[in-house]
């Protein structure tokens, strides 16, 4: 009900952390873990939101809202150029250690953006899901009788996300809207809001919220399965997006089978296609060793047996 929390002043801004995005379609939203970004020391977010009126009988009738382009401003303690050439796409030499900019920004990526805001005893909690980063300006001076610190304004630009979720309608709260999203936020005044503690933890969307779930997976043919096509293709279907998969093979007579092993565009459903078909009659193993999901989860090693027709 509006109005049941008065919201303090804002009174501070911190943990500012960034997350690459990895793929952003209609399948999928995923990204890399969160990493600590910068010291901040100002926040300034302008969804430059306004409104369009539709006159009709000599007065105003219709009113249509609309956002424009949006743009949040950091002030920041200086990043290290390597820092800088990778949020916005700069070319950088890991052997001289040296940036080059072309001062073209077709190669920036996609960042998510989170930070957290004190409103005297209640904390705000935001992530912003896609955005491009714009260097800002850099105010320097030369040194005099005493130190005058500047900062470094940073520029984030964010966008809806392509990838869309089923949120509650916002009409009616029954009901559910698919839509992409631009922000993500929660304060602790809701004693709804349980995950404070884990909201750095991974990008918050509607399908991540909270702390990271651990890695497990279901396979298909599944374990002591009989009666398996000779011109099968085991497929494992992992809980989070996986990055190290080298570990995976396909066993028989403890003689590993010539295979390839791919993952899908979500990072998670792996497919195992023999180069050619299975031996009639034959026991195969599927073996899981070493595999590491995005949040460095790994899976304990497993076996997966199956029997040919």
């Amino acid at each position: 009900m509006l109005g049941q929390t008065i919201m303090p002043e804002i009174t501070g801004c911190d943990n500012l952390y960034v997350a690459k995005i990895i793929r952003d379609t209609a399948d999928s939203y995923v990204t890399d873990v969160p990493r600590y970004f910068a010291p901040v020391s100002e926040l300034k977010h302008d969804p430059k939101a306004e409104s369009a009126v539709s006159y009709y009988d000599n007065s105003g009738m219709f009113v249509y809202p609309y956002e424009g382009e949006a743009a949040d401003e950091a002030t920041i303690s200086g990043l290290s150029e390597q820092d800088y050439a990778e949020v916005t796409g700069k070319s950088y030499s890991n052997t001289s250690g040296i940036v080059f900019d072309s001062g073209d920004p077709m190669y920036s990526p996609y960042y998510a953006l989170g930070y957290r805001i004190q409103c005297g005893s209640v904390t705000k909690y935001r992530w912003l899901l896609k955005g491009l980063f714009v260097l800002g300006s850099e105010d320097i001076k030369t040194k005099g009788d005493k130190v005058d610190p500047k900062g470094v304004t940073l520029t984030f630009k964010p966008v809806r996300t392509i990838h869309q979720w089923n949120v509650p309608d916002p009409r009616d709260a029954t009901k559910t809207i698919n839509t992409g999203l631009k922000i993500v936020k929660a304060d602790t005044s809701n004693p709804a809001f349980a995950g404070e503690d884990n909201w750095f933890s991974q990008v918050q969307t509607p399908d991540t919220i909270g702390a990271p779930a651990a890695l497990t997976f279901t396979v298909v043919p599944a374990n002591n399965a009989t009666g398996v096509l000779a011109t099968a293709k085991p497929v494992i279907t992992f809980s989070n997006p996986i990055t190290d998969f080298s570990g995976v093979t396909l066993v028989e007579n403890n003689s590993i089978v010539t295979a390839s092993v791919t993952v899908d565009s979500t990072g998670k459903i792996l497919t195992i296609t023999p180069e050619t078909s299975l031996t009639s009659a034959g026991v195969y193993t599927i073996v899981l060793a070493g595999v590491t999901d995005i949040y460095g989860h790994v899976l304990s090693t497993q076996s997966i047996k199956f029997t040919v027709a």
